[in-house]
């Protein structure tokens, strides 16, 4: 595949709306691959499809700590970002990009696909209980949102596609507090005790020095 050299930005315009000359000097002879179409296939164009080249050439140890995103040319004097999970070992599966694109696909709402129209009433009882069970639930789901975000800031942006799928495994437990505790407050009842011990070992897995150990 061909680098973006002078023709790749050519017909571009040499002047503003307003006359002033404009300075493409910083575009030209761009250092990626350039001329790249990849062909949506059944199920339209998905990330599979644009690892190609360069850009799916996915390094064990990437030469920048930035958010570049993988095969651009990237300026000398980008900044580096401090990311401390810059090896592929640590962070990258060969199928992460599949998985991606498979959560992405089966996305469901709850406000959408769950008959809250249909709930029966129960007896008091078991209606604290189911309550108490929703509170709890509500508030040990969002520490599977909590956890990857706490460690996707820290991942090299060169593994994007791991980045990516850690953000559906967000939204996924974000949507069951959502469901919890709408179930909590949906049937005449509400959100109940939040105990201190479920508190503390949350805490303790939002600690956690490695991802493995939370």
């Amino acid at each position: 595949m061909a680098l973006a050299i002078d023709e790749s930005v050519h017909g571009l315009p040499e002047t503003t709306p307003i006359g002033h000359p404009l300075d493409w000097s910083w575009l030209r002879g761009t250092k990626a691959e350039w001329g790249m179409k990849p062909v949506p296939g059944r199920r339209g164009l998905t990330m599979m499809d644009i690892a190609t080249g360069a850009y799916g050439e996915v390094l064990d140890e990437p030469p920048y700590r930035s958010m570049a995103p993988r095969g651009a040319d990237i300026d000398e004097e980008t900044p580096d970002m401090g990311y401390i999970l810059n090896h592929k070992s640590q962070v990258w599966a060969d199928n992460v990009i599949e998985l991606y694109e498979e959560a992405v696909a089966r996305q469901w709402s709850s406000t959408r696909d769950i008959p809250w129209n249909e709930l029966q009433e129960l007896p008091s009882d078991i209606e604290h209980a189911m309550c108490q069970l929703c509170t709890v639930l509500t508030e040990i789901e969002m520490i599977a949102t909590d956890l990857p975000a706490k460690w996707m800031w820290r991942m090299n942006h060169h593994f994007l596609e791991a980045k990516m799928f850690l953000s559906t495994q967000i939204m996924d437990e974000a949507r069951h507090s959502d469901v919890f505790r709408k179930r909590a407050l949906a049937n005449g009842g509400g959100l109940l005790l939040s105990r201190s011990a479920d508190e503390s070992l949350l805490r303790s897995i939002l600690e956690a020095k490695t991802y493995t150990q939370a």
